[in-house]
């Protein structure tokens, strides 16, 4: 046997049993155990019409071959996850697999040859899933040109068919691999062809440090430059549903342990029992055997922050029990297991069902100083009324909140057509005056050249209550209103203290190739988050306008979870008499998470953590290289950048602590 036979065989010996088939901090709050709606779904309950019109694609985990969800294991087709579908409503002339030879899985041996490979730093287009990903995308395509190009695909990834399956998303891109040469579309995305990845007993995380990825690097590679329901923000669904059927155990475990016919088998190959093998498959996943999941993935890992997460009790990883032979009828995609996931699904992916909408009814906050009412009631019905006039589509089931967190994801569901949720909500702790102290730990941005990193800035940010109008000034919030940033104030904040941090450092001699410039005036309210304009000092001037977002808070409305794309018109100052120069136009992207600090009780927040990711973009238009407040950097509130030779995205990291003042 050869060294590289050896090495082969071992590679897959690990990939197989541990993935027959990102994180970007907190677990979502939407996660359901046995979604009663789903529960008591039934094939009859799927509006056909509806669904007869949309493309389906599945992707195969790794070792899968297309037929095992068309006949899995020989048993007839009425059998696989195909005819499920199809019985539900879905065009079987429109429900494609991955098409998928079992023995192409040999092809991730390609990844032998990436020195990737053996530094644990394989991308997901390298040799070893390259392969699968630019298949995935033309498979996308193909089944959106079945569609007719009306409906977007829905993608559903099983096993590693779901971290595949973000992969092929990427950042949003859309490039398909014509043989010789990309291809492209002016202007596509890859939300102009998907509605939502459902992803089921997916790996969405690499293990803990001290293990080895079974991805060598590829699970790594996504969390961290497609974190999370990444692509959300331009109307993608992401839904991750995740088996809680087998406890992992060095020894048989007395619950949660597999069925009597699969533990005899195992017994009789020396394995011991369901519980055994499980714990040999998560601790490959995760570093940890001592968990629960579907025999295969554990359910943490099977859970995609930012997504709709759907835990179900008793389902199993795949079309046989884990490493046999044996068929299942408890595996994500069997006939009497669809339905306690894909109801809920669909209503998170914007598919109208049977299942009537309750009416909306206010959120019970009340307040004495509220500010403008007219302004609030505004406020609240541009938030709901896409969920009143579109609710077939939207999927919202919104009742009076109970509690602070229910109230705040009711607010965050009520999206506008193209933008998302009209604010960010944070949690009602976060109202008041804080000290922030922000440490750009990493940054290929032009504008942090020549400085010392990690950078330390230290200014003041301010939280408002949603419903506070626009001179808000008492923080006691009595109301325990739910909050929003109070945007202007910590733009000229921010601007002050990094304007006094860049003085130091020139004063220091090191190089600071921009000069800062003032803000003059910042004109935002509360009842119009959505815009903020910023006039210089100098003349020029720079309109900040959020286009998409997207938000979540956790289980019990203790931190937040946001992405925000905004497009930036920068106008730098111009000569005597003319109004104004040529305007630079570009995007970016912002991720932040916060939570509150682990020793800080819920009823009395002074600490509060977080972590800030910015993606900004080279501008497009005009020429701004000697320009100051137009600049597209991530500081570029105060000075502009020369756009020479710089990458299309340029990303920058933050940790940041927040530390109550008022």
């Amino acid at each position: 046997m050869t060294l590289t036979t050896l090495v082969l065989l071992t590679i897959s010996r690990t990939i197989i049993s541990a993935i027959p088939a990102l994180s970007f901090g907190l677990i979502s709050s939407r996660t359901i155990r046995n979604p009663a709606s789903s529960l008591n779904a039934k094939p009859s309950d799927f509006d056909k019409n509806r669904l007869n019109k949309i493309p389906v694609v599945i992707c195969p985990g790794f070792g899968n071959d297309e037929i095992d969800y068309s006949n899995p294991l020989n048993q007839g087709e009425e059998v696989g996850f195909v005819s499920a579908l199809t019985r539900r409503g879905f065009n079987p002339d429109l429900v494609k697999v991955l098409p998928l030879q079992r023995y192409e899985w040999v092809r991730v041996a390609g990844g032998l040859f990436d020195p990737n490979f053996y530094t644990g730093r394989c991308q997901p287009d390298g040799l070893g899933y390259g392969w699968y990903v630019n298949r995935l995308r033309e498979t996308i395509e193909e089944a959106y040109e079945l569609g007719g190009r009306d409906e977007k695909v829905l993608l559903i990834g099983h096993s590693a068919g779901g971290w595949l399956g973000r992969a092929a998303l990427g950042d949003g891109s859309w490039i398909l691999n014509g043989g010789e040469g990309n291809i492209f579309e002016e202007g596509a995305r890859a939300s102009d062809r998907v509605r939502a990845l459902i992803t089921v007993g997916a790996i969405h995380k690499p293990p803990s440090p001290a293990s080895t990825c079974v991805t060598r690097g590829v699970l790594s590679y996504l969390e961290e430059r497609y974190p999370g329901a990444y692509l959300a923000s331009e109307g993608i669904a992401y839904i991750s549903v995740g088996g809680d059927a087998i406890i992992g155990s060095k020894d048989e475990s007395t619950e949660k342990k597999g069925s009597d016919e699969v533990n005899e088998v195992y017994k009789v190959r020396g394995e011991r029992s369901a519980s055994t093998v499980a714990y040999t498959a998560y601790k490959a996943v995760s570093g940890q055997g001592e968990m629960t999941g579907d025999g295969v993935v554990p359910l943490k890992w099977a859970l995609l922050e930012g997504s709709r997460n759907i835990v179900l009790d008793g389902v199993l990883h795949s079309i046989n029990e884990a490493g046999t032979t044996l068929p299942t009828d408890r595996w994500y995609g069997s006939e009497k297991i669809v339905d306690r996931w894909l109801y809920d699904a669909l209503e998170e992916a914007g598919v109208s069902s049977k299942q009537p909408n309750s009416f909306l009814k206010w959120p019970e906050w009340k307040s004495d100083n509220s500010g403008d009412k007219v302004d609030l009631l505004r406020r609240f019905m541009i938030g709901a009324a896409p969920s009143i006039l579109l609710a077939g589509s939207l999927g919202t089931k919104a009742d009076a909140a109970e509690t602070t967190a229910e109230a705040i994801r009711l607010m965050s569901t009520k999206t506008i057509p193209g933008l998302g949720p009209p604010d960010v909500y944070y949690p009602p702790y976060f109202v008041g005056k804080w000290r922030v102290t922000r440490i750009v730990t990493s940054s290929d941005d032009n504008d942090f050249q020549g400085l010392p990193l990690p950078l330390k800035i230290v200014s003041e940010m301010r939280f408002v209550p949603y419903d506070a109008g626009k001179d808000f000034e008492d923080f006691g919030n009595t109301n325990n209103s739910p909050a929003i940033a109070d945007r202007a104030f910590n733009e000229q904040s921010f601007n002050k203290a990094l304007s006094a941090i860049l003085e130091q450092l020139r004063a220091a001699g090191l190089p600071t190739s921009k000069t800062p410039t003032t803000i003059q005036k910042v004109d935002w309210t509360p009842t119009n988050p959505n815009v903020l304009s910023i006039s210089y000092s100098d003349g020029s001037s720079k309109e900040v306008k959020v286009t998409k977002r997207s938000s979540d808070v956790d289980g019990n409305g203790d931190g937040v979870f946001s992405s925000e794309f905004s497009r930036i018109t920068a106008v730098p100052a111009s000569p005597s008499s003319i109004a104004g120069g040529i305007p630079n136009v570009y995007k970016s992207r912002t991720l932040t998470k916060w939570k509150r600090a682990a020793d800080q009780s819920s009823s009395n927040v002074n600490l509060i953590e977080g972590i800030e990711m910015a993606y900004v973009e080279q501008g497009t238009l005009g020429d701004l290289r000697n320009d100051p407040a137009g600049g597209t950097g991530a500081f570029s509130s105060l000075y502009g950048n020369d756009t020479k030779d710089l990458p299309s995205w340029r990303i920058t990291k933050t940790k940041l602590m927040l530390e109550r003042i008022q």
